[in-house]
């Protein structure tokens, strides 16, 4: 897990004003060796399926305990934006939902969002956690 700031600072004084450069999301990203892995798996994904064109291998997301903020938006937004992926967002209670919501917001924008979460061909998911489990004491 990457723990950092947002950058706040305009162009000339990001690069020049580094006193909290270790704070920050790229910074740690390149320190800690962390900062590719994941396009790595865009760009494999995107590869097999263009190879398999008529029958798509759908990928799935599982986002559990992320709060989604927008410093990692540029992962974020690649990871489920990608091709043939349907994301499944776990949450807490309603509050974790709302706010995981107005984050995506800012990730993807809000058009985007509601495309990908409602109709016949949502890609993204939201479920409460405990809610299969529910489900079945239900049912017993």
């Amino acid at each position: 897990m990457v723990l950092g700031i947002d950058e706040y600072l305009d162009p000339i004084q990001r690069d020049s004003e580094n006193y909290f450069i270790r704070f920050k999301k790229f910074f740690q990203r390149i320190y800690k060796d962390t900062n590719t892995d994941y396009e790595d798996w865009c760009v494999q994904m995107e590869k097999i399926s263009i190879q398999i064109k008529l029958n798509p291998i759908q990928n799935d997301l599982y986002i559990f305990g992320h709060s989604l903020d927008v410093t990692d938006k540029d992962i974020i937004s690649k990871l489920i934006l990608g091709k043939d992926v349907t994301t499944h967002i776990y949450f807490y209670n309603d509050e974790d939902k709302a706010m995981k919501i107005e984050n995506l917001v800012k990730i993807i924008g809000e058009v985007e969002l509601i495309k990908r979460t409602q109709g016949t061909k949502r890609t993204i998911e939201f479920i409460r956690i405990g809610k299969k489990q529910e489900q079945k004491e239900d049912e017993e």
